[in-house]
């Protein structure tokens, strides 16, 4: 009768080797494996019974049955949990009896595994007191609100610089740091952008400049002008195991640079163009025709002169003080577009200049021809102020001062003169809509008809002789606004000439806010010689024309039209408005009656 025997075959366990710190850990299991074979001559099925002992002792740590047929194998495969540390296992195989009972088998050998032993030592490496250095603020200077450009950091450098220490341990006792544990590469962050994997040698000290860096994130916007400060982060390997050189943790040191971000404080220079006024006219007096001279200025004075003249200052939409340094304020002042001076303003309020020397000075280069002298201020319009002030916009306003000529007598003159008078037809007060909503005014008439009427007497040598016919054919006249030319107008063969005000509607209106007036002036030959027909004098008719305002209608509208739609509870719709006479009134309708309803229904 053949044997009947169980076998194991190829134990093993994982791992072979065990850290003491993890072995120690409760619940710690290790992995054991094994084959079982059952010999050809058992009568089969059979159930075989295996277990796992501590070896030498009685303490079983794992045990079980599986069925086999004869001549076949199976893997066992179990974790089992560690009583203590070293340890050596046994492995124990029966059969069991067909009552339930089991036996050893002749050949039930005692299965031993290796042992498990503790890995080799290890070096472990804390790197402690490590400190990252930066600096003490970074300055950065924003355009001002309203101003396209990109910002600028006001420092060259920006050094950054680390420091390591490491403490080394074998078996929890202090040993020498070995030069394998360097170089280490820690890692730079500038707000979670990583910028930089840099070397620490056995010096335990790294230092670079970042600027660039933080440049590329001002340029792509990652810092605004409401940034206070920015994060600057160092990881470094903390715990560093050898021989193997295995990071097995990494931590963090996070520095906030603080910004340093000037406010812009916005000063506004105003002035605005009805506060800058000049004379109306300049009256020069020409040698007469034919003979040779500069004019002469008659007048002792020609006043330039600024009504109002402010400088307020704003930060963050909030007014603030001026700053020091803003004044003066320098305001060019320019005739015949010649720079004439400089008028430094030290205080806010009205000032004025006399042009009449630099006038007097320009007289032999104005000719008769010249019927204007132009007159500019430019000013800075808008100074920025972080460090020191900058002027980023200027402002320019231009007026015309007409020439008014007269011409030296003729000694002997034999030709025909012609003294004209003239005059304008009267003009009524012109009403103007001013919207109650904003908006510009407008003319509250299509049209504003004005006449000039000229009319001459005519001498020679003395005596008075007919007003030749043609005479006003030949002759035109200005039309000034205030200060401000508008037209010419050409008057007919018997000195009538016509021109509707309303088609300068923009310049009349310009500035207007409420109830103003303005000065009509129209210019005309007064004195001219025949021959071929020579101006030697001017003259100016003068009229006040008054504005006067008539509110709008709220919003304004057309007869009968609807407005203010409004949905009514049972979905019909109803308008609130009507324009009746120009203006919105109620409509009148209401929505109908609410539909019965259940008491406590929603």
């Amino acid at each position: 009768m053949a044997l009947n025997y169980v076998e194991i075959h190829d134990p093993k366990i994982y791992p072979e080797t065990v850290d003491p710190v993890i072995a120690a850990t409760p619940g710690f299991e290790i992995k054991a494996t094994f084959d079982i074979e059952l010999s050809a001559g058992v009568v089969t099925p059979r159930t075989v019974w295996w277990a796992i002992h501590e070896r030498n002792t009685d303490t079983r740590l794992k045990s079980g049955t599986n069925t086999l047929n004869a001549g076949g194998t199976l893997k066992i495969l179990r974790y089992v949990t560690m009583p203590d540390y070293p340890i050596k296992l046994e492995f124990w195989t029966g059969l069991v009896e067909e009552d339930g009972t089991w036996a050893w088998t002749d050949n039930c050998a005692f299965n031993e595994i290796v042992p498990i032993v503790p890995p080799p030592s290890k070096i472990i490496c804390y790197m402690l007191d490590t400190g990252l250095s930066i600096p003490s603020e970074l300055p950065i200077t924003f355009p001002a609100p309203g101003i396209s450009g990109m910002p600028s950091i006001d420092v060259s450098t920006l050094p950054v610089s680390v420091d390591m220490s490491a403490l080394c341990t074998q078996d929890t006792s202090p040993v020498t740091t070995p030069s394998e544990l360097f170089p280490l590469h820690p890692e730079l962050y500038v707000m979670d952008n990583l910028v930089k994997t840099f070397d620490i040698d056995s010096s335990g000290h790294a230092s670079f400049d970042i600027i660039n860096n933080v440049r590329s994130l001002l340029s792509a916007g990652s810092i605004a002008s409401t940034t206070t400060s920015i994060p600057i982060k160092l990881r470094f390997p903390y715990s560093v195991e050898l021989p193997s050189k295995t990071v097995t943790e990494y931590r963090e040191i996070t520095s906030w640079l603080p910004l340093k971000i000037p406010k812009i404080t916005t000063c506004t220079v105003i002035i605005p163009d009805d506060a800058f006024t000049v004379p109306t006219e300049i009256p020069l007096k020409f040698p007469a025709p034919g003979e040779l001279g500069s004019p002469t200025l008659d007048t002792g004075s020609l006043p330039v002169n600024v009504t109002m003249f402010t400088v307020p200052c704003m930060q963050d939409s909030t007014p603030v003080s001026k700053p020091s340094g803003l004044m003066p304020i320098p305001i060019d002042l320019y005739v015949l577009g010649e720079k004439v001076t400089t008028l430094s303003r030290s205080s806010e309020g009205p000032f004025s200049y006399d042009i009449a020397s630099f006038i007097t000075g320009k007289l032999p280069s104005i000719t008769p021809d010249i019927t204007s002298i132009p007159v500019k201020i430019r000013f800075p319009k808008r100074i920025d102020f972080s460090s020191p002030g900058t002027i980023v916009s200027y402002g320019e306003i231009e007026k015309s001062i007409s020439i008014k000529k007269t011409f030296a007598e003729i000694p002997g003159v034999k030709e025909l003169l012609c003294a004209i008078t003239g005059s304008l037809s009267d003009i009524a007060s012109i009403p103007i809509t001013i919207p109650e909503l904003g908006g510009f005014p407008s003319l509250g008439v299509g049209s504003i008809p004005v006449d000039l009427s000229l009319s001459a007497t005519c001498a020679k040598d003395g005596s008075n002789e007919a007003v030749p016919s043609g005479l006003f054919s030949e002759l035109s006249a200005e039309v000034f606004l205030d200060s401000t030319k508008i037209t010419d107008i050409y008057p007919n063969s018997y000195g009538n000439a016509s021109f509707d005000l309303a088609s300068f509607a923009s310049t009349l209106l310009s500035g207007v806010t409420g109830s103003t007036s303005k000065t009509l002036t129209v210019r005309y030959p007064s004195r001219v010689k025949i021959g071929s027909v020579e101006v030697l004098e001017y003259a100016d008719i003068t009229k006040t024309i008054s504005l006067t305002p008539e509110a709008a209608p709220h919003g304004g509208c057309t007869e009968g039209a609807f407005m203010s739609p409004f949905t009514c509870p049972d979905g019909s719709v109803i308008n609130l408005l009507k324009c009746v006479g120009g203006k919105w009134v109620s409509s009148g309708q209401s929505c109908p009656p609410a539909p019965e309803c259940t008491e406590g229904a929603f």
